[in-house]
């Protein structure tokens, strides 16, 4: 309980310190790190956008597609060519979900496509696996400011 609260806490957190300076100029990076860098977060990995193919965290459209286009085969081009950024944060076990995405589109009018992609992910989560320290779908939030799209998913 406790963990879904502080879930929802640094979802607003998010939201908040969003709001409060605009994001402008700041890669999904950076801001991952200012928002979630001094949380004890469950052992994982940072995967980006803008990594290249030989470093580690580099996002494939294979893991992109696996992760977010329904259905996984298809092709992860079309919703990529949305974004100019981001960064996602997948926990490395199988028994704890920690996940984190921040997406920064190229146009306002393609973050309402990219937090229904979020929203498929978070559903595809609940569906996948009974875990018991999921909080109730209902406190799972998909957050947009400006061309920026947030979504977090803590739990142990």
């Amino acid at each position: 309980m406790k963990r879904t609260i502080k879930g929802i806490a640094l979802l607003l957190l998010s939201a908040l310190m969003l709001f409060s300076c605009g994001g402008r100029g700041r890669g999904c990076e950076e801001m991952f790190s200012e928002l979630y860098g001094n949380e004890r977060l469950a052992a994982g990995r940072l995967y980006l956008l803008k990594a290249n193919e030989w470093e580690d965290g580099y996002l494939s459209s294979e893991l992109f597609s696996s992760l977010y286009v329904t259905p996984p085969n298809e092709d992860a081009n079309e919703e990529m060519s949305l974004l100019e950024d981001c960064a996602i944060y997948l926990s490395s076990s199988l028994d704890t979900v920690c996940e984190v995405g921040i997406f920064l589109c190229h146009s306002n009018t393609d973050t309402e496509r990219i937090a229904k992609m979020c929203h498929r992910r978070i559903s595809l989560i609940y569906s996948l696996k009974d875990y018991t320290d999921l909080p109730s779908y209902e406190n799972v939030r998909v957050e947009i400011k400006g061309r920026y799209v947030i979504y977090a998913l803590f739990c142990s």
